[in-house]
Order: C-alpha cells, then sequence, then structure tokens
C-alpha cells in the first residue's frame, strides 16, 4: 500500500482500520462477520479504487481478487469448513484495501498467526487444533504486520544483509 499520506490514502487507512477492528470483534463475540458491515465496505472501497490507485488498477483489481479466491477455494476444498464466507468477503475486502501483495501477505502472515495460536492452544490446553478458529483477527493482526513492514521488516532484512 502506497504510505503516503495523502488524503485518499489516509481515508483507505480510517476506512480499513475501522471494518477491521468491528469485523475483529464481532467474529471474537458471536463468530459472525456482518454483511451489514462487510458489503457497504466493499461498496466504499471499490468506488475508492475506481478513482484512486497508486499502484494501478489491476493491483487492486485483479490482484486483490486473489486471496479471497485462494480462500473460496481452501473452504471448496475442505467442503466449506475451512473458512466461512464472512471470511472470504473480508478477505476480498482486505485484497481490495491492501492490493494484491498486500492481502496475499496479510493471508500468508493471518495464516501464520493463527497456525501459531493454534499450537499454542494445543500445547498448553490441549486444545483440538482443527476447533474452528476466528479469522478476521488473524487477518487484521497480519495485515497490521504487513502495513507496518516498513518499520520493522526492511531494517530487519537490512541489519541480516549488512
Amino acid at each position: 500500500m502506497d504510505q503516503s499520506f495523502s488524503f485518499m490514502n489516509v481515508l483507505v487507512l480510517l476506512l480499513f482500520l475501522a471494518v477491521m477492528a468491528w469485523t475483529s470483534f464481532t467474529d471474537i463475540r458471536s463468530r459472525i462477520i456482518p454483511n451489514a458491515v462487510i458489503f457497504p465496505a466493499i461498496a466504499i472501497i471499490i468506488i475508492i479504487r475506481l478513482f484512486h490507485h497508486p499502484f494501478g488498477f489491476a493491483y487492486y483489481f485483479a490482484w486483490g481478487l486473489l486471496p479471497a479466491v485462494l480462500m473460496l477455494v481452501a473452504s471448496l476444498l475442505t467442503k466449506l469448513k475451512g473458512f466461512g464466507a464472512g471470511d472470504i468477503k473480508l478477505m476480498l475486502f482486505i485484497g481490495l484495501a491492501l492490493g494484491g501483495f498486500g492481502g496475499f501477505a496479510a493471508f500468508v502472515l493471518g495464516g501464520m498467526l493463527s497456525f501459531l495460536y493454534n499450537s499454542a492452544r494445543f500445547v498448553l490446553f490441549k486444545k483440538n487444533m482443527m476447533e474452528s478458529v476466528r479469522v478476521a483477527p488473524f487477518l487484521f493482526a497480519g495485515s497490521l504486520l504487513w502495513y507496518l513492514s516498513p518499520m520493522w521488516l526492511v531494517p530487519l532484512v537490512e541489519r541480516i544483509f549488512e
């Protein structure tokens, strides 16, 4: 995501943070990502991306759809036990907001965080690792890790390769 502080970038960031915080809260509380929140958010981000696409239109639309399609395929392969429809719609919102690489990074980082969480639950509390996990908070955390990566990842990589 272009992280300069233009009005549109700040608007996208504020919308993104609000939607992710609310969907994470509702996913934790009731295991639901409400359509009343996610559909308007998707519509708003599509309208914004029609006029504001710093990395090109395809980066947000074509590549932004890829993470949601990957979640849909994973859900279908697991007979709809992998990800719920709300998770897939949320991933669509993330892909459109962050663009292809950002959406994919949020998907991968969120998945890694979810795996670590489930592993810790299994080791510490003997909880079933196949038990359903709320995905929205991990996608939010993965998105934030990617978005803030210039502050921590770039210096880390530079330090490693000095």
